[in-house]
């Protein structure tokens, strides 16, 4: 038996360069099938957003792009597996301090 994750973070841009958005870790031991990475800027566009994993300080992207608009998401949909101390990150460059900063995750724990 599996057990579902759906998870959100929002956070304040305090950072205009470069900012990352991440969920909290699971057990270093399960394995997670994660389903879609979802980061988006509520409040302008920024340059580029970017999903993937991060573990620790080391930071792994799978997609990037320049969203056309605010509120408007760069997504990862799609299957992986990777163990719980990989976190979904969405990593927001050149957005504006104060906007409204978004990530949003669904997956699964797998049985072990």
């Amino acid at each position: 038996m599996s057990i579902p994750i759906i998870r959100s973070m929002t956070v304040v841009c305090t950072n205009d360069t470069v900012q990352d958005v991440s969920i909290d870790v699971w057990d270093r031991g399960a394995n997670v099938r994660w389903r879609q990475v979802c980061g988006i800027d509520r409040t302008n566009a920024p340059t580029t957003i970017e999903v993937g994993v991060k573990r620790g300080r080391e930071y792994y992207p799978f997609r990037a792009a320049t969203p056309a608009a605010a509120a408007r998401s760069v997504r990862l949909l799609g299957e992986f597996v990777c163990s719980g101390d990989f976190v979904p990150t969405a990593r927001f460059y050149g957005a504006t301090v104060g906007d409204t900063l978004e990530l949003y995750v669904a997956g699964e724990v797998e049985a072990k």
